[in-house]
């Protein structure tokens, strides 16, 4: 049990006793009322390592505590009744929730942390059904992209204003949420005055709602609480965040048309054009893969240093096992032993279109997006799909009349790899030191 001069933890009080002691921040207030205990006082509270919970004041003991509950401010309490929290709207996580009683003490202390002790539930989390309990309230924080009308339906048989706004986070993933009664004036005012753009919102203590079979979030009555662009670090954090995401972006559009005017300068050609050519260069081939040469290895070994193949060096007869002795490799660029490499992808397909047949070389990471098969596919050939690649014609194509081509891009569907720097680099991997899918299987 966390007990710090006689006070407990929040995460560590359980129901069995009432002669608790507690030091807390109350984080969030308001008034409840219903046909059994009438009007309460709601709260959460926090301790100072962030874990929250559930208080109530009931009528009895309004006149004696309501003074000190105050928005902000640290408490120390002192004996208080726990319950199970249930129901479908669970104010946290904890799993009991607090009742002050008669025999209860509240008194003021100084404050040991200005921390809001928000609870920010992501929105990948959110979407996900399987991740959130949607019988307990969460804080939401997400840009306003989209506001609609503010419209009247009925909320428990009474008429409410009700607005729908359409959320983003950091990452552009876009939530909705629903506004009802003051919620819903509070941020058609703040989107009037400042636009849907410039407005970061806070929900705590928001409720998820799934709809045929989509989620959403909404205010949980008059126990949520709204803040708009609020003056915290985690606010300038998310606007920071989301302006780098905006930059990476942009980048990724600028290289992306960069390389589409690239990729696109050469001619559409086929396997014929390949045989026919007569001068160094690129062409763009649309065909078949219908087998891989199991003759070549799946990869080879590549110096860091000089980005050349590298030999792995084989240990030596009846050595005993070292787990502390590195593993080293003969680079023949750089002419000595090395002990940093990294293993590339190496394949050689058979491709094929109406004009003939022929072999294209892939490396790394154009390799890895034809390896997402498996390995009974890749074996057996028991696959045959259409890329377009990007095919290099070398000198010894032309002069020596070779028939494999090396790939320096390949597109399949709407997944376009990146151009491999290797592709066009002199390295020659040697096949007999490439570990071929044989060895992986024995």
């Amino acid at each position: 049990m966390a007990a710090n001069n006689g006070f407990t933890d929040l995460s560590s009080i359980k129901p069995f006793k009432t002669a608790w002691k507690i030091k807390v921040k109350i984080i969030h207030t308001w008034k409840q009322y219903n046909t059994y205990t009438r009007e309460t006082i709601e709260a959460i509270l926090a301790d100072v390592s962030g874990t929250l919970t559930h208080a109530t004041i009931k009528k009895q003991q309004l006149t004696k505590f309501q003074r000190l509950i105050v928005h902000g401010e640290w408490r120390t309490i002192e004996n208080l009744q726990l319950i199970r929290s249930a129901g479908k709207f669970r104010a946290t996580k904890h799993p009991y929730k607090m009742s002050i009683m008669n025999s209860s003490i509240i008194s003021k202390c100084p404050p040991l942390s200005n921390d809001f002790y928000l609870d920010v539930a992501t929105f990948e989390d959110i979407l996900d059904e399987d991740v959130l309990n949607e019988h307990i309230l969460i804080d939401v924080l997400g840009q306003v992209v989209n506001v609609g009308e503010i419209k009247t339906s009925s909320q428990n048989d009474k008429p409410k204003k009700r607005l729908e706004v359409e959320l983003r986070d950091t990452s552009d993933q876009r939530l909705s949420c629903t506004l009802w009664g003051k919620f819903a004036d509070t941020m058609w005012d703040a989107c009037q005055k400042l636009a849907a753009g410039s407005v970061v919102y806070l929900l705590r203590c928001a409720k998820i709602n799934t709809y045929n079979g989509e989620r959403s979030v909404s205010n949980a009555f008059d126990m949520s609480l709204l803040e708009i662009n609020l003056d915290h670090p985690i606010v300038g954090d998310f606007i920071a965040e989301y302006i780098t995401f905006l930059a990476k972006q942009s980048t990724e559009r600028i290289l992306k048309k960069e390389k589409d005017e690239y990729i696109n300068q050469y001619p559409m050609s086929t396997i014929s054009d390949l045989f026919e050519a007569t001068l160094e260069g690129k062409m763009l081939i649309v065909c078949t893969i219908y087998h891989i040469d199991m003759e070549f290895g799946w990869y080879f070994f590549m110096c860091l240093k000089c980005k050349q193949t590298c030999y792995l060096i084989p240990k030596k007869e009846n050595e005993p096992v070292s787990k502390t002795k590195k593993r080293v490799w003969y680079c023949k660029t750089c002419n000595q032993d090395v002990n940093k490499a990294v293993p590339m992808y190496i394949l050689c397909l058979d491709v094929m279109d109406t004009t003939g047949e022929t072999k294209f070389i892939l490396f790394d990471t154009n390799a890895q997006k034809i390896v997402n098969h498996s390995i009974t596919e890749l074996l057996e050939g028991n696959f045959q799909e259409t890329f377009k690649f990007l095919a290099t014609i070398a000198t010894a194509n032309i002069t020596e009349g070779k028939e494999s081509y090396k790939v320096s891009y390949v597109e399949m569907g709407d997944a376009i790899t990146n151009v491999d720097d290797i592709e066009d680099s002199e390295i020659q991997p040697d096949p007999k030191d490439a570990i071929s899918i044989y060895q992986v299987l024995n």
